[in-house]
């Protein structure tokens, strides 16, 4: 045996325990969850293969459509939002300006802050007797609000997008610090209008930044629980209840593995399917 061969061999064979690892870190759980999918399965009590019936009870449940409707509302609201946001304060802070680093710090904290205080920083701002928001309103003569009753889906809306409009932010900004300067003199010399400057220098430029974070932003919206859960709870009614919120009640309240491992197999090409339709519409 080659020498070569002899050591592709031993470095083939010192690498299997690490693909063994990943195996059974990655792939096993997956492979569990899709088989569980087709199975009665309540925490304490033997698996009772069941076939499609999971899938068919989930698809005729009103339930389940308000789930989903739920999650599409959400996305739709934050993530168009969370962009616009983003772009209107990297330009700000693309421009010169002596405060442009203490500006940068201070939109930073609440993406630096662990998602679970900022949620209840917002629990307090909208408690309907301590909360900050009613104080305001009070004063101001506007009347007295239960934001997280009467409101909800908005509310869980502007907290996602406080806790994630610094990091649209900032990315977007370095995006902009890397376009060359010498586009916009050219451009400018040609007799391009700011406006035109934005549309044929400034986003063209960035769409391939604008493109990933898009793609980043619905994955983060559609998998957000910790924010939700703390909030409202899914609450009022199924008003905020999305997916992963419904998926983490079949698992650990119900206890039904078999329905949470079905929602959870259902949910991955719901999520492929919207992630590719921005995509394409974003390119189109």
């Amino acid at each position: 045996m080659k020498l070569k061969t002899r050591e592709a061999l031993t470095a083939y064979l010192l690498l299997i325990p690490t693909f063994l690892i990943i195996f059974l870190i990655n792939f096993y759980p997956l492979f569990r969850v899709f088989y569980l999918s087709f199975f009665k399965k309540l925490v304490g009590s033997e698996e009772t293969f069941i076939g499609f019936k999971n899938y068919i009870s989930l698809f005729v449940s009103d339930i389940f459509w308000k789930v989903v409707t739920a999650t599409v509302i959400f996305i739709l609201s934050a993530v168009p939002l969370k962009m616009l946001l983003g772009m209107s304060i990297a330009l700000i802070l693309n421009k010169p300006s002596k405060l442009r680093s203490i500006l940068r710090n201070i939109i930073i904290l609440p993406w630096a802050l662990p998602v679970y205080v900022s949620a209840y920083v917002w629990v307090w701002l909208y408690n309907p007797s301590l909360g900050l928001l009613n104080k305001i309103t009070e004063t101001l003569g506007l009347g007295h609000y239960y934001w997280l009753q009467d409101y909800p889906m908005l509310g869980i809306v502007i907290v996602n997008i406080w806790q994630t409009v610094p990091f649209v932010a900032l990315a977007i900004l370095a995006g902009l610090q890397s376009i060359k300067q010498e586009l916009y003199e050219a451009a400018a010399i040609d007799g391009a209008t700011t406006f035109q400057l934005f549309k044929y220098v400034t986003l063209p430029s960035l769409k391939q930044t604008l493109y990933i974070l898009t793609a980043l932003q619905i994955l983060w919206t559609f998998g957000e629980f910790v924010t939700i859960w703390i909030l409202t709870a899914g609450g009022p009614g199924y008003a905020t209840k999305t997916l992963p919120i419904y998926i983490y009640e079949k698992t650990f309240i119900s206890q039904d593995l078999g329905m949470a491992a079905t929602l959870s197999v259902i949910t991955l090409p719901i999520f492929l399917m919207i992630v590719i339709y921005v995509i394409r519409l974003l390119r189109g």
